[in-house]
This record gives C-alpha cells, sequence and structure tokens, in this order.
C-alpha cells in the first residue's frame, strides 16, 4: 500500500467516514511504492458494447474488469473507468459516415447532427 490516512491517531479504510470538525489528520505516502504497481498503468482499457449491461437517459450499467480504477488516480497516464467511458460515448455518438457520389442508399443518421446549425453553413 502507497499511503494511508489516520483520524485522531487511528487509521481509517473507509473513504466515505465522516470527520469531525477538530479532529487530527494524518496523512502517509510512501512515494517509492506509489507507482509500484504497473500491471495496469500500463493497460489501455477499451470499453465495448458488450460491457454495457444496461443504458437509459439517466443512468448506465458498466461491466468493470477488475485492475482498471473507477476513478482517475494520481498517475495521469494510467487509465481508468471514466476516461474509458468518455471514449466510448465519444466514440459512439459520433457520426462516423462517408459518403461517395457513386454510393447509393439508405443513410441512418441522428436528425441534430445533421440539421444543426453548426452544419448548415
Amino acid at each position: 500500500m502507497a499511503g494511508a490516512v489516520h483520524v485522531n491517531g487511528r487509521p481509517i479504510r473507509n473513504a466515505a467516514k465522516l470527520v469531525i470538525p477538530g479532529s487530527a489528520l494524518d496523512a502517509f505516502i510512501d512515494i517509492s511504492k506509489l507507482f509500484e504497481d504497473s500491471t495496469t498503468r500500463d493497460q489501455k482499457f477499451e470499453l465495448t458494447s458488450e460491457r454495457i449491461l444496461f443504458e437509459d437517459e439517466d443512468l448506465i450499467v458498466i461491466d468493470k474488469p477488475p485492475g482498471i480504477p473507477s476513478q482517475p488516480t494520481v498517475d495521469e497516464s494510467r487509465d481508468n473507468l471514466p476516461g474509458a467511458l468518455r471514449r466510448f460515448l465519444s466514440y459512439r455518438d459520433t457520426p462516423r459516415i462517408r459518403i461517395s457520389e457513386f454510393i447509393n442508399g439508405l443513410i441512418a443518421t441522428r436528425p441534430v447532427w445533421c440539421c444543426s446549425p453548426s452544419r448548415d453553413g
């Protein structure tokens, strides 16, 4: 473990621990261990539609594999779930249409994309 937090001299393992005003907080960081775990730091996680278990306009449920942090870490090069989700949604929600004058047929696209004021000009 690269560090620990103590409240009033006692180690705390629950990040949601309520801290009472006036409590003594001590943070311990072992810099030599901070970037020691390279098993996932170098691992890029690409979220795929198979890992999306449920999605509506308010909620998305993802099957997260082990070893991928659920939040960004101090090491900005280490991939994490929010970063992978941003990339996935950006790629999925960006139109990928190549239209050629020699091809005909049906085209499906989002009306917001084709009719937005920034695209009409």
